[in-house]
């Protein structure tokens, strides 16, 4: 028997037989373009029935990555997104490089309805790694973002901050350090202040999706986490971080001045009551450090950390780089009025004496060369005043000018030209003067005492042309200077040296005699190894609970009112979304309205069935336990009473809303002891061994109070809408009958101004023109009868 010669694997024979293989593959396409046309055709039963019998003819074939993300979108439109969630994972694993999978529409859709917006974000930023010139990837990670919540937006900061730490980009803390809880609280607070006022998504939106797109630089690490610190208290570890991020701008600055490329979107309120009340504003970087530093410093009023000097020198610097930014200039004012006059004449001082306390040592910091034998050395003191200037506007840019200028006077480098010291002029009190600012600036020209005597000369002549001439009294808007006043010396600063040195060479001998410390020693004095807890804890306004929707994300907090205030709602069309009040314990998530309380038992797993579970329900008690091994899920006194009869309880096969739910009728007593007080019914409370949920966390859902009380209420509602349209009815004839009364005697007034032989005018201008009564004088000269 000859054996007959077959074809590939797969592929018909010769002669026209198909293997089963083939056959099925061929089905598959088959019904996948039927899949197809219904989806495109919208019959979206259809189509995933469709594909999913597709799937099951060839479950592990390449190609499945499309069946998968096609069923995803069908699910998706059909509105069951856990199911389009579950299919557009799967589309990833057959297919992890396909960028449609990873971030696509379907999966977007899913997480977004779902309110799963970190995970959205992670997956479109995925997509958006694999294909950056894709601009609906950039847009799908804005939509994600905008619509996380403040708390998700400090959480996301952390985990940057925490992956920056582990990789060794930045330093750990070293001095105070908090719980993750307390963190995530600490930044939460400090965005809700900064985006206070504003509209939204407010300015952290914006720096997050720059920290997502372009990754988070140490500068802005450091500003983020010293801005975290200052939340929750931490404030010596906030300083630490906050002049990190003024050390890392500074060496940045270097190269690009004015720090363009790093600058950071800020929203401020600049003209309230009107149509475009706020102004926007690219802040300096430098700038920002320097303001996270005096927030530091000022920590809260009576916090043993504060220092009202340190804050209003980082303040002051701030200002400085930023004039335009209002939020630093309030700031300052508020730090510099704790301030004396000679405190903040010390400040300004020390922030614009360039070279600090070297300047009393020149050769220490490499000003000038040490001299040979006993040669002196010497250096020009020189002041000038500004009548109308301020010291905001005697800025970085204006002392660099001024520097750059009498250095090129004096034939010597910029180095050499320091500010001393710039008094404000308030601070400035000379007889038959006006209050100027005051500029005293130094000139290191070390044994070359001739520079000295030629600059001198030349400042006398015209100490205009020696500062810079207009470039500095016009372009940087200083205003005139004060010739008659200007003036300069020459001063022999051998012996300041000298005595500098003695003072130099003691120092040197304390830190050799110290050098022998031990270790432990030098480190329990100059470090902690371990970062300490904050000298006053952080309240943590949700330990007990937090606020979740049904599917469990989390709710944006609101924004509290001082009187705790909460909106009300007795229609039920008009019904607020369900808030849950979700234990931190994890046994259970409730929300209630006027009527009921609903409760998910989120311990009881998954598919159980009614015949394992043991429920016991009565007026102040209830418990849900497994009848096979006794585990209890969920027991405790109940905060009031419900009605037994009345209360429901239903398992299903899936988690929260859709597994184990009990609906209990409250009997609301208290209600019916004064129906006028409908928040007498409201639960403070589930449990009694259960935190108090604060009034105003989420609006309440009256809808469903006792048909009698509601139907009275309307009623009164009704009665007072109508008493107030009759005092607006009523406000407006007053208003109109009393328009008419003036206009009666404004034209009486301008009739009688005729008959008394004058010439015709209208009562606005008479009234310009004459002086009105003085009630005092009785109407006598100086007054009219109107």
């Amino acid at each position: 028997m000859t054996s007959r010669p077959q074809g590939p694997v797969g592929n018909p024979d010769p002669r026209g037989h198909i293997d089963d293989s083939t056959l099925m593959h061929m089905k598959a396409e088959h019904i996948k373009k039927q899949a197809d046309a219904a989806l495109k055709a919208g019959n979206l039963r259809e189509a995933y029935t469709k594909y999913t019998e597709c799937l099951e003819i060839k479950p592990d074939e390449f190609g499945n990555d499309k069946i998968y993300a096609n069923r995803s979108l069908a699910y998706s439109k059909a509105l069951r997104y856990e199911e389009a969630l579950k299919d557009a994972d799967k589309a990833i694993e057959c297919n992890s490089m396909w960028a449609k999978a990873t971030g696509g529409v379907e999966r977007r859709e899913a997480l977004g309805f779902l309110k799963r917006y970190p995970e959205s974000l992670k997956s479109f930023h995925k997509g958006w790694m694999l294909e950056p010139e894709n601009k609906e990837f950039s847009k799908r990670i804005w939509w994600s973002i905008e619509r996380h919540t403040r708390e998700q937006i400090a959480e996301g900061i952390i985990d940057m901050l925490q992956d920056l730490e582990t990789k060794g980009l930045i330093d750990p803390a070293t001095h105070e350090t908090v719980a993750r809880s307390e963190m995530i609280e600490g930044l939460f607070k400090q965005i809700y202040i900064w985006h206070l006022d504003k509209p939204h998504p407010g300015d952290y939106y914006k720096y997050y999706l720059k920290y997502v797109k372009e990754g988070m630089a140490p500068g802005y690490a450091y500003m983020e986490r010293s801005h975290m610190y200052a939340g929750a208290n931490c404030y010596l570890q906030a300083r630490v971080d906050a002049q990190l991020a003024v050390n890392f701008w500074e060496k940045v600055r270097e190269t690009d001045h004015d720090l363009l490329a790093y600058r950071l979107p800020r929203c401020l309120m600049d003209q309230p009551g009107t149509t475009r009340p706020f102004k926007w504003l690219q802040l300096n970087p430098l700038g920002l450090a320097y303001y996270r530093l005096g927030e530091a410093f000022e920590a809260e009023r009576d916090h043993p950390d504060n220092t009202w000097v340190e804050a209003t020198k980082a303040y002051t610097r701030a200002v400085d780089l930023d004039h335009e930014n209002t939020d630093y200039q309030g700031h300052l004012g508020d730090a510099g009025s704790f301030l004396s006059n000679k405190q903040m004449a010390s400040v300004l001082s020390e922030i614009y004496n360039e070279a600090g306390k070297n300047l009393e040592n020149p050769i220490l910091c490499g000003i000038v060369d040490k001299p040979d034998g006993q040669q002196s050395l010497w250096r020009c003191e020189g002041m000038i005043r500004f009548p109308e200037a301020v010291p905001r506007l005697f800025s970085a840019k204006a002392r660099d000018l001024l520097r750059g200028s009498i250095a090129a006077a004096v034939g010597v480098t910029k180095l050499k030209v320091m500010i001393d010291k710039v008094r404000p002029p308030n601070l400035v009190k000379k007889d038959g003067l006006p209050p100027s600012l005051e500029v005293h600036f130094q000139v290191q020209v070390g044994v070359e005492k001739e520079l000295a005597e030629a600059f001198v000369e030349k400042f006398r002549k015209s100490p205009l042309d020696v500062i810079g001439g207009t470039a500095l009294t016009e372009g940087r808007k200083m205003g005139p200077i004060e010739v008659e006043t200007a003036e300069v010396k020459i001063v022999d600063i051998t012996p300041i040296i000298q005595k500098a040195n003695e003072e130099e060479e003691e120092v040197e001998e304390e830190e050799e005699s110290s050098s022998d410390e031990d270790e432990d020693t030098w480190y329990k004095k100059n470090n902690m190894l371990i970062p300490a807890r904050p000298k006053m804890d952080l309240e943590l306004p949700y330990r007990s609970y937090k606020l979740v929707y049904t599917n469990g994300q989390p709710v944006e907090r609101t924004d509290k009112h001082p009187f705790c205030m909460s909106r009300v709602y007795y229609d039920n069309k008009e019904r607020p979304k369900e808030v849950w009040a979700e234990m931190s314990d994890g046994t259970c998530a409730w929300r209630q309205s006027g009527d009921e309380v609903a409760l998910m038992c989120l311990k009881v797993p998954k598919g159980a069935v009614r015949s394992d579970l043991e429920v016991t329900v009565e007026m102040r008690y209830i418990k849900v336990a497994n009848r096979r091994s006794g585990e209890v899920y969920l027991q405790g006194k109940l905060f009031r009473e419900i009605i037994p009869e009345d209360s429901v309880w239903t398992t299903g096969d899936g988690t929260r809303d859709e597994g184990f739910m009990m609906y209990l009728k409250k009997m609301n007593l208290e209600l019916y002891q004064k129906h006028w007080q409908h928040n007498r019914m409201w639960w403070q409370q589930l449990f009694e061994h259960h935190a108090q949920i604060v009034w105003d966390d989420y609006d309440k859902d009256y809808s469903d109070l006792p048909a009698p009380i509601l139907q009275e209420h309307f009623l009164n509602e009704a009665r007072r809408d109508k008493e107030r349209h009759l005092e607006h009815f009523e406000k407006e004839s007053r208003e109109r009958l009393s328009d008419r009364n003036d206009m009666r005697r404004r034209k009486r007034q301008e009739r009688l101004n005729e008959l008394r032989g004058n010439q015709k005018q209208d009562w606005v201008l008479m009234d310009r023109l004459r002086p009105a009564v003085d009630e005092m004088r009785g109407g006598v000269p100086g007054g009219r009868d109107r």
